[in-house]
């Protein structure tokens, strides 16, 4: 393998990127080395690098070719909607040819109209071109500013380089706070976990490790893509895939050679076009008749004819519709959105149906246990308590100290101390707010874990709806291991069979389960998020004490555990987003929430941001899609519309069967782009902060519910 290396001419073993199998992260180590002749150790040589650069390129996935500033220009000046107005030029100076032959002395009002059309349309067209060139300008400036750098292995020796100079079989390092700069199979993992919401819209970071878990590359563990971000801990990789072969790559790709289809302004400027020349074709044609017939020699009557056509001729309309586009394009660009094509704009502002996540788009994401639910009864915490809160329960009773120690042990999150002598923690929102409950309500935590240390664990998924942790006590050597679980209380109570209720355990019967669904709507109907606990004892007899638990394929039971009771925690809404809403309904637009939460939850939260009145049931629309997996995910919409849910994927625009069985326009995500369709731009989220969430929700132009029906029925995009 070093050999070959040294030689400088044997560029990854001879693979083609466009064709080589996805089967990278199923390979065994040997062979992953030996494909992309590389050491994991040393890393590529420096001849190597710059061979596989030179046979498969930079690493960056490249845009489309800039057009011109001419050709743009030309563009402007003759096409779309500037046809008619050039007819009108023709026309006029044919007029005025015509009366130069006739008349010594021939009227000019003809040839300066003609000089005027064609004013108006050099005017629009610098206009369109100067608004399309000022925002390519701010789009390659952002660009510019977002220049990456990977840490890579080369000769043993870490070095920094230019992410596009990375290549296959680069050993990459990876730490928190990066960027992953290709696609690439995990060689080391401390405790790493990745935020792959950019390319599959997964709000949850997922862990990665050097296993392989599932044939399908974008579900196992052992990958990591381009455009992801670390959010925890560390690891090294070997590069696999770069520049356009990256997953994003190809979805960039895919997106580029989709049909562009024409803006909603451009097809109705060319119907009224159509319109307006049919119409003055005919007037013109009728007087030319008529003219005729009433003794006008023929040449007069075709000049009268052109001056029919000419005065039907909408000589202002593009120079309006040009100043109201840039107009909108500047109000837009002070709200941080930039306009590539002045069109679009028109295209934002016939918005009719907008689809919005809940969790960090209309909440804030900061939860907070509020209620708890065991015994059969609800106990409250007080939320305004930054610490040492009062409760409503008893801290006493043995059902509560069991729901803490499972809070605290089926738990990744952890306290860190900050510069000003705070404590923060490190973790995903329900697992924060899980671990400060029980901080401020027991205390000691860490000491805790450290005497339950964890053995194995199955992380949180949302196809599996929970996550698993096993334990050992200071008694499991003669009690066995202990089991803890926490997750979406449906499924926990599907994986249970017994219940610890007054500190005795019972088993789950038809009255304990009516209780259980009654808890989750009352607690739901308050508008907040649902976690269920539960935890089991291991019998020692079949795990006994240096059992060696398997993660991967699972050699331990995943039901018949014993429910201890539900916790709920309060995301209290934007202060903003009530007023977007509220605007975006008086202009018209439908609001559609989308979440995983229970159907409870989801109402109540859309009853508190506006999307549904108080009186109002709404509807509620589940989808079990997912067919072969353990767990289905849950998809609700509240209001109206037609939806679907696949398993976690790139994420892809609409096809053009959903656009047509759809009304209205779409908006969808977090943040949206003018000019884009739905998916084309992935958002970005930097580690250690929040995506910026829509809570101001754009302003878009008035439609009533009579033009939603009617461009429903055009099929435009819902």
């Amino acid at each position: 393998m070093n050999d070959a290396g040294h030689h400088g001419h044997v560029p990854a073993a001879y693979v083609i990127p466009e064709n080589a199998p996805a089967d990278e992260h199923r390979l065994l180590l040997h062979d992953l080395f030996a494909r992309y002749v590389t050491d994991p150790a040393n890393g590529l040589t420096t001849p190597q690098a710059r061979a596989n650069l030179e046979l498969y390129g930079p690493n960056e996935i490249v845009t489309a070719i800039e057009v011109p500033v001419w050709v743009r220009f030309l563009k402007n000046f003759f096409g779309g909607s500037t046809v008619l107005l050039w007819i009108g030029v023709i026309l006029c100076f044919v007029n005025y040819s015509i009366e130069v032959g006739k008349h010594e002395d021939p009227p000019e009002e003809a040839l300066f109209l003609g000089i005027a059309l064609i004013l108006v349309i050099l005017i629009t067209s610098t206009l369109s071109l100067v608004q399309e060139t000022r925002t390519a300008s701010l789009a390659k400036q952002f660009e510019q500013m977002q220049s990456q750098t990977a840490i890579v292995i080369r000769e043993a020796v870490e070095i920094e380089v230019p992410a596009e100079e990375l290549v296959l079989g680069d050993i990459v390092v990876l730490r928190y706070g990066d960027r992953v700069p290709a696609d690439c199979r995990i060689l080391e993992s401390n405790n790493l976990m990745v935020d792959n919401s950019a390319l599959t819209g997964e709000s949850e970071p997922q862990e990665r490790d050097i296993h392989c878990t599932n044939d399908d590359q974008m579900l196992s563990k052992n990958m990591a893509f381009y455009s992801t971000w670390v959010v925890q801990g560390s690891g090294k990789a070997v590069v696999t895939r770069t520049g356009i072969n990256t997953v994003m790559g190809k979805i960039t790709d895919l997106t580029a050679h989709n049909p562009k289809e024409e803006t909603l302004i451009t097809r109705e400027l060319s119907e009224f076009i159509h319109i307006a020349t049919i119409v003055a074709v005919s007037l013109g044609m009728f007087f030319f008749v008529i003219s005729f017939l009433l003794g006008y020699f023929w040449i007069d009557s075709i000049i009268f004819l052109i001056g029919v056509i000419v005065a039907n001729v909408p000589e202002g309309l593009l120079a309006v519709v040009t100043i109201s586009l840039s107009l909108s394009a500047k109000r837009l660009s002070t709200r941080n959105c930039i306009v590539k094509n002045l069109e679009t704009v028109e295209t934002l502002g016939a918005t009719s149906v907008i689809l919005c996540d809940k969790t960090g788009t209309l909440t804030k994401n900061q939860a907070t246990v509020a209620h708890v639910w065991f015994d059969n009864q609800i106990g409250e915490v007080d939320t305004a308590a930054d610490v040492n809160p009062q409760v409503s329960f008893d801290l006493s009773t043995s059902t509560w100290k069991n729901m803490a120690r499972v809070a605290v042990l089926a738990n990744k999150a952890e306290f860190t101390s900050s510069e000003d002598g705070s404590r923060d923690v490190i973790g995903t929102p329900i697992e924060a707010a899980l671990l400060r409950n029980v901080e401020w309500l027991e205390g000691h935590s860490g000491t805790f874990r450290s005497l339950h240390p964890k053995v194995c664990e199955i992380p949180f998924s949302p196809i599996i709806k929970f996550q698993l942790s096993i334990h050992e006590c200071q008694d499991y050597q003669t009690a066995g291991y202990l089991l803890t679980m926490i997750g979406e209380p449906e499924t926990v109570l599907n994986r249970c069979a017994s219940a610890l209720v007054d500190g005795q355990e019972r088993n789950i019967d038809q009255d304990y389960i009516r209780a259980f669904r009654y808890a989750c709507a009352e607690l739901g109907g308050l508008g907040e998020r649902l976690v269920a606990l539960c935890d089991w004892r291991l019998p020692p007899q079949k795990f006994p004490p240096g059992f060696q638990f398997n993660s991967e394929n699972i050699n331990f039971p995943l039901s018949g555990f014993r429910l201890i009771g539900i916790m709920s925690l309060m995301d209290p809404p934007r202060a903003n987003v009530p007023d977007s809403i509220a605007k975006c309904q008086a202009a018209g637009i439908k609001i559609i929430m989308m979440t995983g939460d229970h159907p409870s939850t989801a109402k109540a939260i859309a009853k508190s941001v506006g999307i549904l009145s108080l009186d109002e049931v709404g509807v509620i629309l589940v989808s079990t899609l997912l067919s072969g997996l353990p767990q289905c995910i849950i998809f609700l919409c509240v209001s109206l519309g037609p939806t679907r849910r696949h398993r976690p994927q790139p994420a892809c625009p609409l096809m053009p069967g959903d656009r047509r069985r759809a009304g209205g326009h779409e908006a969808r995500g977090d943040r949206q782009h003018a000019d884009a369709p739905p998916r084309d731009r992935p958002r970005r989220r930097h580690p250690g902060t929040q995506a910026r969430p829509g809570g101001e929700l754009p302003e878009t132009g008035r439609c009533g519910f009579r033009d939603w029906r009617r461009r429903q029925r055009r099929g435009r995009i819902a």
